[in-house]
């Protein structure tokens, strides 16, 4: 419970990321990072992100219809691309090369529930998928990654399996039924 390390003073922080030995701060308007080894802060953007996640040496966030990457050890922006689909998504996901955003209807109606799948490489969409979370109240999308493919619950007792790259629907498996929880995946 002791305090080992004042890095500094944040401005209602959203998100902490821990990537390596950055510590990577979303808040009011701006994204900070900070070294883990020295405590020192190391490069700061003003960009009022939504969600930011990190893979492959670069981090990713979005703000509205704002999506951006950039090098995790400098902050130097890699991309930066503007699609207006993109605002209503609420979280997001990064693996190997693939950026995926996440939205949610957070009603009992799943319409406009879906994901939005891009190169984490160029920042370049990928492909799109409406669907129906498999869930009793404030439908969630969210998306995973395991044995290769990106996995979405589905509405009708399905986990489907799409092939990460195309979209293309690969396997899909029979679950119990709906559930109220956000999903997760182990």
């Amino acid at each position: 419970g002791d305090l080992v390390a004042r890095l500094a003073e944040l401005d209602r922080p959203r998100e902490l990321l821990v990537s390596g030995n950055r510590l990577v701060v979303s808040e009011t308007n701006r994204i900070r990072a900070f070294d883990l080894t020295s405590n020192q802060p190391v490069w700061t953007l003003p960009i009022n992100a939504e969600r930011i996640v990190a893979g492959d040496g670069h981090f990713f966030c979005f703000s509205e219809t704002n999506l951006l990457s950039g090098d995790l050890a400098t902050g130097r922006i890699r991309w930066r691309v503007i699609d207006p689909d993109a605002e209503p998504a609420t979280t997001c996901t990064y693996h190997q090369g693939l950026l995926v955003l996440e939205k949610s209807s957070w009603r009992d109606d799943p319409f406009g529930c879906g994901i939005l799948v891009y190169s984490g490489e160029d920042g370049r969409r990928l492909w799109t998928k409406d669907y129906r979370p498999n869930q009793t109240h404030f439908q969630e999308s969210r998306a995973f990654f395991a044995q290769g493919l990106l996995w979405l619950q589905m509405q009708g007792g399905r986990v489907a399996g799409f092939n990460p790259q195309t979209g293309r629907q690969v396997r899909v498996w029979t679950t119990r039924g709906h559930h109220c929880a956000t999903p997760v995946a182990t």
